[in-house]
């Protein structure tokens, strides 16, 4: 029997959803143990109350580090 991932979630709480404005979470798959992130809105009460699709943890996080790089390397930003 394999353990769940444990890697942190880095970006829970932080993030907003774009659709609907709720807390976006990290959750793991039960059967696939896949990573991902999803609107609280969604996970609580279903594709009907928001719609935004879940996203790849790995995907989302690096993406989001991307762009934190981009503007903190940014000449602009130490001015």
């Amino acid at each position: 029997m394999r353990s769940k991932p444990t890697e942190p979630f880095a970006l829970t709480g932080i993030l907003r959803c774009p659709p609907c404005g709720g807390r976006i979470l990290g959750k793991i798959s039960g059967s696939s143990e896949r990573r991902y992130y999803m609107c609280a809105r969604r996970h609580l009460g279903g594709s009907d109350i928001c719609s935004f699709p879940s996203i790849a943890a790995n995907d989302l996080q690096k993406a989001v580090w991307d762009w934190l790089h981009e503007v903190l390397s940014s000449p602009a930003f130490g001015r």
